[in-house]
């Protein structure tokens, strides 16, 4: 109902949830990163009343390059933190996940330094990739995009948020194989939040840091700083004009209607806390925001503002029955199916989850 009501999505992952991505044209199909034991990562096919979950031993079993130098054996407990996502536009099947390198003390952590994950089967199995990516660098993976005009193109933003240092950004052309660092006009310790790509052209591109906005307009070889105003930790466009960008920052909301050429700041009478997150509707007709202080707040146009009230007494919960490889679908237990792309034929959750 537009956000006037909200129901609880329980699960272990969503106790501390890191970052969600939902399946191209599937807007009740999600993939989420957390940093809980026994569960970091999770599907849900039903909008999240229902999640299949992967623990922590699965992103420890696909550790592929010197493993017995990230890999803390006599360590009990504790989780691998997974933060960055990001699903390929091109194949929905293919997923990619990054983990943290995590200091803090709130439980052990048997794995260390950044390492990058891909699935080819919509998050049923996992296995390392990047040869030569930087895994030793004690930061965090807090940013993936795949470029959406070319899904072998993958970019990955890092930082020192919830890590220690920030390792700036770095550029895949082969699909995750192969890695090199893009930080000409960036610090090289530059802390990443948000890396969007235009979606009519691949050569423009938005940097959110904790520095401020930085784009560049020949496919991320050069970054020019177009705001040092405050940091950026959002940066949502309107789907209809993707000219048309907002961002959530330090210093409130700003928007762009030329892809961040030039911004202004919008409602600063109203809007003077941090703005955590942006979402725009499909056509770009309701904007949502997090303010830090003050919860989610909405505008509406005025085409827009007779949203109606939904009265749903309840939710039903359930887990998840398991998957039959026969049909190519998976069943939840409120007895609702959905179909899986999946020409190696579906995996069952039930037998994946450890």
């Amino acid at each position: 109902d537009a956000g006037q009501t909200w129901s609880l999505s329980p699960s272990w992952l969503n106790h501390y949830p890191m970052q969600m991505v939902f399946v191209p044209d599937r807007p009740d199909v999600l993939a989420a990163t957390g940093s809980h034991s026994g569960q970091d990562f999770g599907v849900s096919i039903d909008s999240g009343i229902n999640w299949f979950v992967l623990s922590e031993q699965t992103f420890i079993d696909a550790l592929k390059f010197d493993k017995d130098r990230f890999y803390q054996q006599d360590v009990r407990g504790g989780n691998v933190h997974l933060h960055g996502i990001a699903v390929d536009p091109s194949n929905p099947n293919i997923l990619y996940v990054g983990s943290n390198h995590d200091p803090t003390e709130y439980a052990s952590k048997p794995v260390s330094g950044a390492h990058m994950f891909k699935s080819y089967d919509a998050g049923a199995t996992w296995e390392e990739i990047g040869d030569n990516f930087p895994r030793e660098s004690e930061t965090a993976i807090r940013a993936i995009t795949v470029n959406p005009h070319d899904s072998d193109v993958i970019y990955v933003g890092t930082s020192e948020k919830e890590s220690v240092v920030g390792n700036g950004l770095w550029i895949s052309k082969d699909a995750g194989l192969t890695w090199m660092q893009s930080n000409n006009g960036l610090k090289s310790n530059a802390n990443i939040n948000n890396i969007v790509v235009h979606p009519n052209n691949p050569e423009l591109l938005l940097l959110g840091t904790g520095d401020g906005l930085f784009r560049s307009s020949d496919g991320a070889d050069k970054w020019y700083q177009v705001d040092n105003s405050g940091e950026v930790f959002d940066i949502e466009i309107d789907p209809q004009n993707p000219d048309n960008v907002y961002l959530g920052m330090s210093v409130g909301l700003k928007f762009s209607s030329d892809f961040g050429e030039n911004l202004t700041q919008v409602t600063p009478d109203r809007l003077k806390g941090t703005i955590m997150a942006v979402a725009v509707n499909c056509n770009g007709t309701v904007i949502y925001v997090s303010e830090f202080e003050r919860g989610v707040l909405v505008a509406l146009a005025e085409s827009d503002v007779s949203i109606p009230l939904d009265e749903t007494s309840g939710v039903q919960y359930g887990q998840f029955t398991g998957g039959d490889s026969d049909s190519g679908k998976f069943t939840s237990s409120s007895g609702r199916s959905v179909s899986q792309q999946n020409s190696e034929g579906t995996p069952d959750p039930g037998k994946q989850k450890k």
